[in-house]
């Protein structure tokens, strides 16, 4: 147990190595750090609706961690680390996995995701599963869609402003990182040590196939303040998505990775930037979507609402307003001339036309461009390449508020955080995440403005709370001791005084 002179870190910046060391200084326990988290979760999540569902197995198996660590020692820095789960990623511990839709409810997976399995042997606790743009935003047309909605959980909420578009179809695990409620969270993207953990091939996703290297790079060993000096970095001026607020703290990041070491290459620009915007890309990412649903659905071991494919996604939410599932049934086939014909153009916009043709054309070793750019970002989807996004800064104080498409949420205004995404070539992840993170303490934006939103529960309430236990539990056993031996020579007494 802590003593009382320790001084604890937030739980809303806590860095792994804090955590690793509280744990093998037995300062804490894993068991300390979930009810902490569990804590925080409850005080917050109902403003913010980030989590959909906690683990009820947390707590033992945080237990269990903390007795195989004092015992064999630690399986690695994620040994006891609570973690959470985007709820698209199947798991086999009584949590649902649902992609945010409840025809899904009740619909058990016969297997675990291999990135879970991964985490599981490295000794990280799932400790829940975070809301999600339901079926990652395909649900609904792009003008009547809602960044962080499903049927499942609702809205999710952005921390920094009320009423806040939280963006994207990671919604939850965003915004729980955001506020404190786990040390990380998986969505559809990941960093640095837990990537280090769940990299690698799996027999079950193809894509992974691709992975040019046989042993899986340290993602920490790029992790340092030099790594953006000599680099050359790509300013693709006609990419560029975003107000006057964004273009002002853009040019002050550019500035800031100037003085780091790097080299700017202006105007490196996306020649496919346009025709990539105009193209009708959903034309093969509904296709792909209904191939890989159907895969899934096909592998449930239990599937009570008899969902086999996007057909029968429809026709149970049928009801529901908005729907725009019927154009992945309207997609073309996979083998069909127009579906490759979109494919291919896709690709090559992407690609030689597109990012990697400016990257190879300007020699530059990653493109940053504002996170509001996002047709790029969709270009670096569409194309397999990666991209590591951070704050450079927040809207100010008397920036006007803007709404998203549907009007019904706040996408910015005071306090919102501005972010920069940082787009490399295909598995240079361990690159970008030293380019990152030399932008990130250089800059030291995260810390410059907190969530208006936030949990109160820290590490140090929670062994607080312990000792006050412990201390009332010892008193209490004191006082039994006590009685006890008050009844014992009251018997000895009344024994006596018979014999008498």
């Amino acid at each position: 147990m802590a003593s009382t002179n320790i001084s604890l870190p937030s739980l809303l910046h806590i860095t792994i190595d804090e955590i690793s060391e509280g744990l093998r200084a037995r300062e804490f326990t894993s068991v300390d750090l979930v009810k902490a988290y569990l804590t925080r979760i409850s005080e917050i999540n109902p403003m913010l609706n980030a989590v959909v569902e906690t683990n009820p197995e947390a707590l033992v198996i945080a237990e269990e961690l903390d007795e195989e660590r004092f015992l064999k020692g630690s399986r690695g820095p994620l040994h006891g680390v609570p973690i959470l789960i985007k709820d698209n990623i199947a798991t086999l511990d009584g949590m649902q996995t649902t992609g945010g839709s409840l025809c899904l409810l009740n619909a058990w997976p016969s297997r675990e995701a291999s990135v879970i399995q991964r985490i599981r042997d490295a000794g990280a606790i799932l400790l829940g599963k975070t809301n999600i743009s339901e079926w990652m935003n395909f649900r609904s047309s792009p003008g009547s869609s809602s960044g962080g909605w499903s049927a499942r959980s609702g809205q999710t909420l952005g921390p920094y402003h009320v009423n806040q578009d939280p963006c994207g179809s990671s919604s939850g695990s965003a915004v729980a990182v955001a506020v404190g409620l786990a040390l990380g969270s998986i969505g559809t993207e990941d960093a640095a040590i837990i990537l280090n953990t769940i990299a690698g091939r799996s027999s079950f996703d193809s894509y992974t196939d691709k992975i040019p290297y046989d042993e899986i790079p340290d993602y920490n060993l790029n992790c340092r303040l030099s790594a953006l000096e000599s680099i050359r970095v790509g300013i693709p001026r006609n990419a560029f998505q975003g107000s006057e607020a964004v273009a002002t703290t853009y040019e002050r990041s550019l500035a800031l990775m100037k003085s780091a070491g790097a080299i700017l290459v202006d105007n490196a620009n996306l020649d496919a930037f346009a025709d990539f915007s105009l193209l009708e890309r959903d034309k093969v990412t509904f296709r792909d979507l209904d191939t890989s649903l159907s895969e899934y659905l096909s592998l449930l071991e239990t599937n009570p609402n008899h969902i086999y494919g996007v057909k029968e996604i429809v026709n149970y939410i049928k009801k529901t307003p908005r729907e725009a599932f019927e154009q992945a049934l309207a997609s073309p086939e996979t083998t069909s001339v127009e579906y490759q014909d979109f494919l291919q153009r896709g690709l090559r916009y992407a690609g030689p036309e597109g990012i990697l043709g400016a990257m190879n054309r300007w020699n530059v070793d990653a493109i940053v461009v504002p996170t509001s750019s996002i047709i790029v970002t969709s270009m670096a989807a569409f194309g397999g390449f990666p991209i590591i996004n951070v704050p450079m800064g927040f809207y100010p104080a008397d920036a006007a508020l803007e709404y998203n498409r549907r009007g019904d949420l706040i996408k910015a205004g005071p306090g919102i955080p501005i972010g920069i995404q940082i787009i490399g070539r295909p598995f240079d992840e361990q690159r970008l995440i030293g380019y990152a993170y030399a932008f990130e303490q250089s800059s030291k934006i995260r810390d410059s403005v907190k969530p208006m939103f936030l949990p109160k529960t820290e590490l140090v309430d929670v062994l607080s709370s312990k000792r006050r236990r412990s201390w009332l539990s010892s008193i209490y056993e004191y006082i039994r001791y006590l009685l006890f031996e008050l009844h014992e020579l009251y018997t000895m007494r009344m024994l006596k005084g018979k014999e008498e």
